[in-house]
């Protein structure tokens, strides 16, 4: 295992876990914003139209739609902050921040430059694990946590021919559990592998969580990383021989650490799971790290079991 990205855990017990969920992250870059519900101080820059829309807002620029938050269907919220120069470089920026659902929020951030808007960044997270980025100010200097957001130089898709082949892992005797989710926690189930002889209450190397709301999946690769760039945008599970590309993106564990790990979505249509179910090996490819085999439903009528509880918990 290389000295940038370590095994991370996440611990099953619910006080443990809502420690966790308690604390930020965002796929991009972490932020906290404010409880104000409208644009507030500065006047909007000439060219620029700030216009209300239910529960949330759109941005216009030059009689064109730059930005509109999210439809009020899905929309619980939107919390504004600007315009202001939170920069200190003499431009406006706007800082949108969105409950979309109970499981979703994203956070959008705008620079309102005199020829044209630039959105500094865009990202979307658990909401769960956002609610601590609820209260910025119109004084936050967002440069120093804007610039921890830039995107690596490499953004290369994985591919299982082309990547790295490290020896694996030695195996250790590990399963796949199913837990029941919390409504605090806005999931209906996780399902994550276990290894006894390290932890029977943490879960290692993968989690998978089921919105209760019908949102996608979120999957979880339990690894850590020192800087963003170190985040793959692609993590491979072979079931079998066979490769199931998983999309992720970097996602900050906590600003205080400067960590980083990566997150994705699956559709609530996916097929992984039965393919989980019915396979008997199951490795999964990390970027360069060592290949870290795991099992399927097909090793053990219990590992089956805990794959098709966490199908019906879902409602697949």
């Amino acid at each position: 295992m290389t000295t940038q990205a370590k095994r991370i855990t996440r611990t099953i017990g619910r006080q443990a876990l809502g420690t966790r969920l308690a604390r930020a992250l965002a796929l991009a870059l972490a932020l906290l914003l404010p409880a104000a519900a409208a644009p507030a101080s500065e006047a909007v820059p000439a060219g620029y139209v700030l216009e209300d829309l239910e529960g949330g807002l759109r941005l216009d620029f030059e009689g064109e739609t730059v930005f509109e938050t999210t439809p009020p269907g899905m929309l619980l919220f939107a919390r504004i902050t600007g315009p202001h120069d939170m920069n200190d470089d003499g431009i406006l920026e706007l800082v949108i921040y969105e409950r979309i659902g109970r499981s979703v929020a994203r956070l959008t951030v705008f620079s309102l430059a005199p020829e044209g808007p630039e959105m500094l960044m865009q990202s979307s997270g658990m909401a769960a694990k956002m609610r601590a980025f609820e209260s910025i100010t119109e004084d936050s200097d967002l440069s120093a946590l804007l610039a921890q957001a830039t995107p690596g130089r490499e953004d290369a898709e994985l591919d299982l021919r082309a990547m790295p082949q490290p020896e694996p892992e030695e195996a250790a005797a590990g399963a796949w559990r199913t837990t029941a989710g919390t409504w605090e926690e806005g999931f209906a189930a996780k399902m994550g592998w276990v290894v006894p002889t390290y932890s029977e209450t943490e879960y290692a190397a993968m989690l998978f969580r089921c919105p209760d709301n019908g949102d996608p999946f979120w999957v979880e690769p339990l690894i850590f990383h020192d800087r963003r760039e170190e985040v793959p945008r692609r993590v491979l599970l072979e079931l079998d021989g066979t490769p199931v590309a998983l999309p992720v993106a970097p996602q900050m564990d906590d600003p205080r650490s400067d960590q980083w790990y990566a997150i994705g979505t699956l559709p609530r249509d996916t097929a992984l799971f039965s393919q989980m179910a019915e396979a008997e090996s199951i490795v999964m490819h990390y970027a360069d790290l060592a290949p870290f085999p795991m099992t399927g439903g097909a090793a053990a009528p219990e590992q089956r079991e805990q794959i098709a509880r966490f199908i019906a918990m879902c409602g697949l």
